[in-house]
């Protein structure tokens, strides 16, 4: 489809054959056109017995470079793994090889590397890699047949003023700059004085003059921050500014260039900058970062030489899939009823995920300015997978929509459609039978419940056999059950019959609870949890006890049932350990919600003595009452996601977990500094930390401290720092640590110059809003009391 063919070839691949077994691998790799390294915690060993490499990739790696350094045609990627935290508190001679590999890749400014912790992760990076080179390849094939990017032309009449708009060198300063580098460059020696920021410039001339058959559009991260720390010394041309920019544009997503000192300097042209690029730039990452930079900023899209139209046609006509992507997000946060026509014409050519956007796209257009015709577009296009931005848009106020459309909404695809529309019914007190047992029946378990317990509330049904009848429903798909426990809404049942025991009367449950079979838990920590006073001191005893003695009636009166109850004891014995694990959480979990402190260290030494799953509930009770030593207990809660809370505990994957233990570990510890803080957490963690730090504590880092800060080692944690600055430092503060981040000699990372730059360059108020609204939506969103 690409018209190219690509090979991956790794040392495994090579041919066995007489010589050095290194050298026969060098022969293949000397045929490749792209090295793509990746290193964790291992350097490797020697390639041969007498050698000067340490390892064979560290001659592969050399190679690669000597070849590029010769003028061979060949690109070279590196990823790197962070190592392990433990593996660095005593690193071996692998490490330590490894983390000078780092810093020597660091200090010389040569190669620039990404570092990588997740195999996801990896995946999406060696994509990037991959897709970016295929893409070069195309355009450079493209360029020597001759052809035209259709996507870089509305109309030739306007595409001619907006060749004119991004501007091109004048031969007259090309002449100035290369006399001016031909005298300064040699001493009376002749040795060759050429600074590497007049290479960087030389590239840069380039890349500002770049035609049509040539391979890069545009400058390298390294070069384009060496351009930007010579911005006050250097007097750039603006088609050298607009080659910056698109450099940046380019590269937005990995935060990796500055751009919006150039964007701040090119904005007083009669073109708006980002709307300009986002249809003509090339290559076409620069229009994707072009878009996505409008995006963030939330600008009107204003092209001066382009109508709104035409711009929004020139994403949705593209042949390039990220292009398209990226205008239909701008799209579905700030399209208009303008937009809505031309939606609907390129959603008839989209295929796959493509019409998903579309969809989602022209339904939160219509949501802004008529959630009822939003809702009827809903029920006509039926998508299988709305956003969560959707379905927001359509249920978080959802008076204005009918019983009939909520209704109709029963027969979509998209179960959390139906689950919405279920629960705004039942909320209403709109279910009839006759709808709540077609709810009853649904594929969707979580629908399901709905149904059963609109019919519990009308009396219909009574049973405990025909509420687990109709939500948990038992099928098979192929050979394979749909749930590892070979059912489907189990989980639902659970919650759902915890909250019905909830709602007993008091006698009623202490009867059943006397009753209760040693196995049915959740009646027991019901009980537990309602009639404290009554049954607290019995769980405290039977969690201090391990649950042993109950457990060893229960096995008493199993074997009282004679040989075959004798059998039975026999395989419930092996059961043992899973059900006391999980009776040791729930029981913690009651005590943890009853917030009495004198449990902490009953609490203590269950988390201590077992692997409990992480649970909000008892990491919310530690940073209420923990003391220093807990901050480690709740780490270690952290790194153990499971089965939590059963449903609730899905709202506990990922960011919502970071976000409430960093809640826990800011109780305790909070008179530390935010260098204290982040030093204790794991890197996921930190960003949380360091967007919800007092802000009154925040304004008094010193300098020194902010750029410590400014140079942890994960990305997103640096990139809260930035945003943090730019939301509550002024902007002189801002100057003064990019300034000293930025010293000649120094290393630091470039994403966080890309923050302050934004903080620096462009007008505060709405610096401060955007830095406001992307810390919420990532971080502090996630904490419970930011």
């Amino acid at each position: 489809m690409l018209g190219l063919h690509i090979d991956l070839v790794g040392w495994e691949e090579t041919i066995t054959g007489f010589g050095r077994p290194q050298a026969l691998i060098n022969r293949d790799l000397d045929q490749c056109e792209l090295f793509f390294g990746m290193v964790w915690e291992r350097w490797g060993t020697p390639p041969a017995v007498e050698t000067e490499y340490q390892s064979g990739f560290e001659e592969e790696f050399h190679r690669a470079v000597n070849r590029r350094k010769s003028g061979e045609n060949v690109e070279i990627c590196l990823l790197l793994k962070d190592p392990r935290p433990e593996m660095l508190k005593d690193p071996g001679p692998q490490i330590q090889r490894v983390q000078r590999f780092r810093s020597e890749l660091i200090e010389k400014k040569e190669i620039y590397f990404e570092q990588f912790a997740e195999t996801s992760e990896f995946e999406e990076k060696f994509r990037r890699v991959i897709y970016k080179y295929v893409s070069q390849k195309i355009e450079a094939e493209q360029a020597v047949d001759g052809g035209n990017d259709e996507d870089a032309v509305v109309n030739s009449e306007a595409d001619s003023d907006a060749e004119m708009s991004l501007g091109y060198l004048l031969p007259q300063e090309v002449e100035t700059f290369f006399s001016s580098l031909i005298s300064d460059s040699r001493l009376a020696d002749g040795e060759d004085q050429i600074s590497a920021e007049q290479i960087a410039r030389i590239r840069l001339v380039a890349s500002s003059m770049s035609k049509v058959g040539n391979d890069d559009h545009v400058i390298g991260a390294h070069d384009a921050n060496l351009m930007f720390n010579q911005r006050f010394d250097v007097d750039l041309s603006r088609a050298e500014q607009r080659a910056l920019l698109r450099s940046g544009l380019s590269s937005f997503g990995s935060e990796n260039i500055p751009i919006w000192y150039w964007y701040e300097r090119l904005e007083d042209s009669d073109h708006e900058p980002l709307s300009v690029n986002s249809v003509v730039a090339t290559p076409e990452a620069a229009r994707v970062g072009a878009i996505h930079a409008l995006q963030v900023l939330g600008l009107n899209i204003d092209g001066g030489v382009f109508e709104r139209d035409q711009i929004v046609d020139s994403w949705l006509r593209s042949k390039h899939a990220d292009v398209v992507s990226a205008g239909l997000s701008y799209l579905s946060d700030f399209g208009g009823s303008d937009d809505v026509g031309l939606l609907v014409r390129h959603m008839a050519g989209s295929s796959g995920q493509q019409t998903a956007q579309y969809v989602d796209a022209k339904i939160r257009i219509l949501a802004r300015s008529n959630q009822s015709k939003a809702f009827d577009e809903l029920l006509r296009l039926d998508p299988v997978r709305p956003s969560s931005a959707v379905i927001a848009a359509l249920f978080d106020e959802s008076a204005s929509l009918s019983a009939k459309q909520l209704i109709d909404a029963f027969s979509l695809k998209a179960d959390s459609v139906r689950l919405h529309a279920a629960r705004e019914l039942h909320h209403r007190g709109a279910l009839n039978e006759e709808l709540a047992r077609r709810l009853a029946s649904d594929s969707s378990a979580d629908v399901r419940v709905i149904g059963v317990t609109s019919l519990e509330h009308q009396g219909v049904l009574a049973d405990e056999r025909e509420f687990r009848s109709l939500i948990v429903n038992k099928r098979k798909e192929g050979l394979l059950w749909l749930s590892s426990s070979g059912s489907d809404g189990e989980s639902q049942y659970v919650e759902f019959r915890k909250l019905r025991l909830g709602k007993l009367e008091k006698s009623e449950l202490l009867k059943l609870e006397g009753e209760a079979d040693f196995l049915d838990d959740d009646l027991r920590f019901v009980a537990a949890e309602r009639e404290f006073r009554v049954l607290g001191e019995q769980l405290r005893a039977d969690i201090d006890d391990r649950f042993n003695g109950a457990a060893e009636e229960h096995l008493a009166s199993i074997r009282k049932l004679g040989t075959e109850g004798q059998k039975l004891a026999e395989k419930w014995l092996g059961l043992i350990p899973d059900v006391v694990l999980k009776m040791l959480s729930r029981g913690c979990e009651v005590l943890a919600r009853k917030d009495d402190s004198l449990d902490l260290p009953r609490i203590r030494g269950v988390l201590d003595a077992y692997d409990i799953k992480f649970n909000p509930d008892i990491v919310a009770y530690l940073g209420h009452h923990g003391q220093d030593e807990d901050v480690e207990r709740i780490l270690k809660l952290v790194e153990n996601p499971g089965h939590g809370l059963g449903l609730l505990s899905r709202d506990f994957d990922g960011q919502a977990r970071f976000g409430a233990a960093t809640d826990a570990v800011i109780g305790i510890m909070s008179e530390a500094s935010l260098i204290e803080l982040v030093g204790r957490l794991p890197a996921k963690m930190t960003p949380f930390a360091i967007s919800v730090f007092p802000k009154s504590r925040f304004l008094k880092i010193s300098d020194a401290e902010l750029l410590i800060l400014l140079n942890l080692e994960f990305d997103e944690a640096r990139k809260a720092v930035g945003l943090r600055m730019v939301r509550d430092c002024s902007k002189r503060t801002l100057r003064r640590v990019l300034s000293q981040l930025t010293k000649v000699g120094s290393t630091y990372y470039y994403n966080a110059v890309h923050w302050l730059d934004f903080g620096i360059s462009l007008e505060q108020k709405m610096c401060r809003a955007t830095a406001r609204r992307l810390v919420k939506a990532k971080w502090t969103d996630f904490v419970s009391n930011p």
